[in-house]
């Protein structure tokens, strides 16, 4: 029942437009699965966190007919935005934990998933698997990990740092627009 409702549309309540397309969709299923997704949802999502059409609607076809057809790196997007995507279906997130939980064999994956992403916390853990395992021990992507790992630490450092002379610039030219509006009224 849910599938031809996925792919007919018929009876829809919930209208949404993402990359273009349109997606008639149901509010019950809705409520239960995703209950924050709506048209200004989809707007709000950055556009670095965003995700892709593709990914969207593997997402609602998942929720409509139980098919799981997300990739490795489908399920690291899923959980590294999911504050960003509002997503509430539990078993949607426990499928990508369990999708992405890291092993000697899925390290790689994780390491570029993390690298892509700019995810720390999915980026050490792959290191820290790739660091503590004999069979990747050896490789030498594991350093590389490292050394990329330090370089978003840094970067996210120093984009703090420019948020904080950024207040503290418009902090100071607040203050000349009220010397100024003083002065003005003299």
């Amino acid at each position: 029942m849910l599938e031809h409702l996925y792919y007919s549309g018929e009876k829809s309540d919930v209208v949404l437009a993402f990359e273009g397309e349109k997606f008639f969709l149901h509010k019950f299923l809705l409520d239960q699965k995703w209950s924050k997704l709506s048209q200004d949802t989809l707007d709000s999502i950055p556009p670095r966190s965003r995700f892709s059409l593709s990914l969207f609607k593997k997402i609602l076809k998942y929720f409509y007919t139980g098919e799981n057809v997300f990739t490795f790196f489908d399920c690291a997007t899923i959980l590294a935005n999911v504050s960003i995507y509002c997503v509430s279906d539990a078993n949607l997130l426990e499928l990508c934990k369990l999708q992405t939980k890291i092993t000697p064999l899925t390290w790689k994956k994780a390491l570029e998933a993390g690298i892509a992403l700019g995810n720390e916390k999915m980026l050490s853990r792959a290191l820290i698997v790739a660091t503590n395992h004999p069979d990747c021990k050896s490789d030498a992507s594991a350093g590389i990990g490292g050394l990329l790992l330090e370089v978003m630490k840094t970067q996210r450092k120093q984009e703090q740092q420019i948020r904080e002379q950024n207040e503290i610039v418009v902090s100071k030219l607040s203050n000349v627009e009220s010397l100024l509006a003083k002065l003005a009224t003299k």
